[in-house]
């Protein structure tokens, strides 16, 4: 049985798996500002393969909850997403980014 479906709001199924925002640029469908938009409406005006897309979904949910503790954005508090976002990500930008910035120079 498929986690994800045409139904679905584009922004929903980023909210249940982020990871799905790279598929989405791979697909090139608007995730931020279409976000609110079904699944399907997408699929329909790039005819895409729809059961092609939910695959490439699935599978990526099942390896990211094998692989990973999910975390269930939704359930969480402001403040504990908050606490998340910056502990995770906002360190690991400050990290990345003077070897980015560095390599950006370098052309």
């Amino acid at each position: 049985m498929s986690v994800f479906n045409v139904s679905q709001s584009i922004g929903e199924i980023v909210s249940i798996m982020p990871k799905a925002s790279e598929i989405f640029k791979e697909y090139n469908i608007d995730f931020c500002c279409g976000g609110h938009r079904p699944l399907s409406e997408a699929i329909k005006e790039q005819k895409l393969n729809e059961q092609e897309l939910i695959e490439k979904l699935d599978e990526a949910y099942k390896e990211t909850t094998n692989h990973t503790n999910q975390v269930d954005f939704k359930e969480m508090s402001p403040s504990d997403l908050i606490d998340y976002i910056i502990n995770t990500h906002h360190v690991f930008v400050k990290k990345v980014l003077p070897e980015i910035s560095e390599l950006t120079t370098k052309y």
